[in-house]
C-alpha cells in the first residue's frame, strides 16, 4: 500500500475525471477518521459544494404542480457565492406519456430571510434541463453573478448579510400533463463556490516580515 512518501514514484495521470476521488483532511470531521474522499471535479473545477437532484427526488415526486422548489444550502452571515453552475447527466422527461412534449427548466437563486424580495433565478436562469434540451452545462447566467449580461463572473461575487437560503426551482411545461410528479427520468448536479471568510482565520500562520 503506497504512503504519502511514495507519491513521487506513483504513476502520473495526464487528466482528471470528474468521478476520480481526492483525499483530504476534514478539520471539522468526526468519527474514527477525519480523512475524507471528495469528487475530483470539485477541486479541479473550483467548486466547494455540489448537490445531485434526480427526477424521483422526494420534493419532485410529491409535487402535483408545474414547479417545485428544493432547498440546497443555508448561507451564513458574511458568506459569498462567487459562481454557480449545473451539469445535466440525464435530461428530464415524462416517460409515462411519450406523446407529451415536456420542457423542463432549472433556476437557482436565493430566498432572502430578511424580507428582501426573493431572486429565484439570481444565480442560474432558465436552464433547459429537459430530454430535448441542448444545454449540458451552464454557469452564472443569473443577474446576481452575471455582469451586464456578458456571462462573466462578477469580481465581488454575491455576499450575504443574513442567513439566506440557496434554492433550486424545477419547472415543467408541456402539451399535456406537466406536474413534476410525472417525471420518469432525469438527473442533474448543481455546483457552487461559496466562500466562508471565517474559515480563513486559521488557514495560515501570521506572516512576519523581518526588517
Amino acid at each position: 500500500m503506497p504512503t504519502l512518501d511514495d507519491i513521487t514514484t506513483l504513476h502520473k495521470n495526464a487528466a482528471i475525471a470528474a468521478d476520480d476521488g481526492i483525499a483530504l483532511f476534514d478539520k471539522d470531521g468526526t468519527g474514527g477518521s477525519q480523512v475524507r474522499q471528495v469528487p475530483a471535479f470539485l477541486l479541479s473545477m473550483g467548486y466547494t459544494h455540489a448537490w445531485r437532484i434526480d427526477y424521483d427526488h422526494p420534493t419532485l415526486a410529491a409535487n402535483t404542480s408545474a414547479a417545485a422548489t428544493i432547498g440546497l444550502h443555508t448561507f451564513t452571515v458574511g458568506s459569498v457565492i462567487t459562481k454557480c453552475a449545473a451539469v445535466v447527466i440525464t435530461g428530464y422527461d415524462d416517460t409515462a406519456s411519450p406523446s407529451v412534449t415536456t420542457s423542463v427548466k432549472l433556476d437557482v437563486g436565493v430566498d432572502y430571510s430578511d424580507g428582501t424580495t426573493d431572486d429565484p433565478d439570481g444565480y442560474l436562469n432558465n436552464m433547459d434541463i429537459g430530454e430535448n434540451g441542448n444545454q449540458i452545462f451552464r454557469q452564472n447566467t443569473g443577474e446576481l453573478l452575471n455582469e451586464n449580461a456578458t456571462l462573466e463572473l462578477l469580481n465581488t461575487g454575491h455576499a450575504h448579510t443574513t442567513a439566506n437560503n440557496l434554492e433550486a426551482v424545477i419547472t415543467c411545461a408541456g402539451s399535456g400533463e406537466f406536474e413534476t410528479d410525472h417525471l420518469g427520468e432525469g438527473s442533474i448536479i448543481i455546483m457552487a463556490q461559496i466562500i466562508e471568510p471565517t474559515e480563513f482565520d486559521a488557514v495560515l500562520p501570521a506572516t512576519i516580515t523581518s526588517t
